[in-house]
């Protein structure tokens, strides 16, 4: 009878298989790293955009203030640089787009129209944005917050 010896901690794998464990582990990380990357730039642009769409909201509700079109659109920038804690409101780019089926009179001017739309759009550009070998950018490099303000156009003129 044979008595067979086993030293603590050989198990059943053979000499010759030892690296497996780190070539799983490896190709399991190429999978894990880019998923962990992705979640994690996404959460973030989905933050900015709630917080620029918020911000545009507030500038919006600002713009319904009475004054001239130049009044009200100096009260949305401050009520947007108010909102903004992140991003930072210098880093974004803001716009008041008038439309085009139903446009602000110009200062002054009498207008047939009883309401007029002003488009706030916030626009913040991601300069850090990576290219993935063989996917691309996974992320946007702009991220666009927006909202549509109707004005009252007989109190577009003042007071």
């Amino acid at each position: 009878m044979k008595r067979y010896r086993t030293q603590a901690g050989s198990g059943l794998r053979p000499a010759r298989s030892r690296g497996v464990a780190a070539l799983e582990f490896m190709l399991i990380l190429m999978i894990l790293l880019p998923a962990f990357y992705v979640a994690v730039a996404f959460s973030i642009t989905i933050l900015a955009r709630q917080m620029l769409t918020q911000a545009a909201a507030e500038g919006g509700r600002a713009m319904l203030r009475a004054g001239t079109l130049a009044q009200r659109q100096s009260f949305a920038t401050q009520a947007i640089g108010n909102t903004l804690a992140w991003p930072a409101s210098s880093a974004v780019s803001t716009t008041f787009v008038p439309d085009t089926t139903y446009p602000c009179p110009a200062s002054g001017a009498s207008s047939s129209a009883s309401q007029c739309i002003v488009h706030v759009n916030l626009s913040l550009n991601q300069t850090m944005t990576v290219n993935w070998p063989g996917l691309g950018s996974l992320v946007p490099s702009t991220i666009n917050g927006t909202t549509a303000v109707t004005l009252d156009t007989s109190t577009l003129g003042g007071s």
